[in-house]
């Protein structure tokens, strides 16, 4: 049994209630993404017969997570009253954090997966082929709804015969083919190209490419792929290993896997024989028939991945980057070098990102491709203990609220890329606590173009229990331009916020409202179009 996309349905407005194309069957699959505010409220998924209203309404699945009581409640509502609950099981979900959820439909059942991992069962006690209506409601933020149903191919990350193993749910890589040379003239074997004081450079190895990393990783150390892909859209995988053991016993510390049928990237671990949870937001940035260029660098807390000279994501380390000694490519891909350098080499090619507190001072955007850190008065790397996905958003909606992962901790960083049109009035951005109308803000950040007698003016200030708190007027310049572009960063130290804008510091604004970690929303809204959200 193979699956493939039957309709997708992109940020629906919560309540939503849509139509089922063809109902479900056995085989199908109702795939959900999306964010939990920090409030810690309560959200339902319904699998329904129509949309009649209580009593009337018939729910063949109701899955509904409760903060407050720490389970999830699975029960089904049936001629006038709900039935009998199913509370047993872990609880997945955690406030302010993205999720995913997969419920998978069997003859007899349905499977429920939590953020890659088998979560439960729910026996059907309404014939599933009656069900046609989904329905979400409650505290929750919804980036996709998806439904996939039988089809010529089975995506990796799909349940085989739509009946899943119990965990984990996602199946292993699978052994990928090798590819023909393609034209490359006596590729060599792997791990007998360039070698050099600095760096290893292996020209057009084959596939699969295993080698060792010399040295294994450290911090500063380089990975540059480069190769080109076939027009047969195949998914291929770089992995960073711990040694040459076969599965399950293989340490994977980072896994990279473009999936062409599902246009995501995923990147993982595996670890203790199982694979862990999956990182896949952000774009797709690969393109068959195309060449492409992957650069991973180590960093103290992560790996900074790039594509084709962009940043494309970051992965926080979840085995220590000193026990990784081995490269293994796979799939779909054709390799032209391979180049692995060494810290000082690397060293000399990162940008780092100097905060002053005087108006000189440059958070800095990048003129090469690749973020390091440095000491002294720059941004702190990621704190591990806050999260390990820290989303990148494109092209959001406005108004954009969003959960901030780990909440605004003391070097926490939230970077915001937008364009202006020809006439704005005003935009906001507000770090504030939860989603409420009049909840707490601690940073109020209102640029005023043309807003009332204010022109080119930027706010600052608070709201404590509904009054605002007295403003903040005085900059040293108005960093926006009409109808451009425009890269904003906002720095959480522990005395106050730190803002940037296109590569120069712009303002600070002391903390009023403590602890500055109660504020783990960001919204935005007004005359702006948001390009890129970003949080590390």
């Amino acid at each position: 049994m193979a699956l493939s996309p039957i309709d997708t349905i992109h940020s629906p407005t919560i309540p939503y209630t849509g139509d089922i194309k063809g109902g479900l069957s056995p085989g199908k699959q109702v795939f959900i993404q999306g964010l939990l505010p920090m409030s810690q409220e309560h959200f339902v998924i319904n699998l329904q017969c129509g949309r009649q209203n209580y009593p009337q309404l018939e729910v063949a699945l109701h899955f509904n997570p409760r903060f407050n009581q720490g389970t999830v409640v699975r029960n089904s509502h049936e001629n006038g009253s709900w039935k009998k609950e199913e509370t047993y099981g872990n609880f997945p979900f955690h406030p302010g954090q993205p999720f995913e959820i997969i419920i998978a439909v069997e003859t007899n059942q349905y499977k429920i997966a939590v953020n890659g991992q088998h979560f439960t069962e729910f026996q059907h006690r309404i014939p599933v082929h009656r069900v046609n209506t989904i329905n979400i409601g409650g505290a929750v933020q919804i980036f996709c709804v998806r439904f996939d149903g039988p089809a010529a191919a089975m995506p990796a990350c799909q349940p085989q015969n739509f009946g899943y193993n119990p965990p984990p749910m996602m199946p292993q890589p699978p052994m990928m083919p090798q590819l023909p040379p393609m034209g490359f003239q006596n590729p060599p074997q792997p791990g007998t190209g360039f070698q050099h004081s600095n760096y290893t450079e292996t020209i057009n190895p084959v596939v699969p490419y295993v080698a060792d990393i010399a040295g294994g990783l450290a911090v500063g150390k380089s990975i540059t792929i480069q190769g080109s892909l076939p027009h047969s859209q195949e998914t291929f995988v770089i992995n960073l290993q711990c040694g040459r053991q076969p599965y399950p016993q293989l340490e994977v510390a980072l896994h990279f896997n473009p999936r062409f049928n599902e246009s995501c990237v995923v990147r993982n671990s595996h670890q203790g024989g199982a694979w862990k949870n999956e990182e896949r937001f952000g774009a797709f940035p690969f393109h068959p028939g195309q060449n492409f260029e992957v650069k991973i660098v180590v960093e103290v807390n992560q790996y900074q991945i790039f594509v084709n000279g962009q940043q494309f994501t970051v992965f926080q380390h979840r085995i220590p980057s000193h026990k990784v000694n081995t490269l293994s490519i796979s799939g779909g891909v054709m390799l032209q070098r391979v180049r692995i350098e060494s810290s000082n080499m690397e060293h000399n090619s990162m940008t780092t990102y100097n905060v002053h507190t005087g108006s000189g001072g440059a958070y800095g955007s990048p003129s090469s491709t690749t973020f390091s850190y440095t000491t002294g008065q720059a941004y702190p790397p990621p704190n591990p203990a806050v999260m390990p996905n820290q989303p990148i958003l494109y092209n959001p909606h406005v108004p954009f609220v969003y959960g901030i992962p780990g909440g605004a901790v003391p070097g926490k960083m939230i970077n915001i890329k937008g364009t202006l049109g020809p006439m704005p009035s005003r935009f906001n951005v507000n770090l504030q606590e939860g989603t409420a109308e009049n909840c707490d803000i601690a940073f109020h950040f209102d640029a005023r173009f043309r807003f009332g007698k204010d022109v080119n003016v930027v706010v600052r200030n608070n709201r404590s229990r509904g009054t605002w708190g007295s403003e903040e007027r005085g900059i040293p310049f108005f960093p926006f331009s009409v109808g451009a572009s425009f890269d904003m960063i906002i720095l959480v130290e522990p005395t106050c916020f730190k803002v940037a804008v296109n590569n120069a510091h712009f303002l600070e604004f002391k903390h009023r409202l403590h602890p500055p970690h109660r504020y783990s929303t960001v919204k935005i809204e007004g005359d702006v179009r948001l390009t890129q959200i970003r949080f590390q």
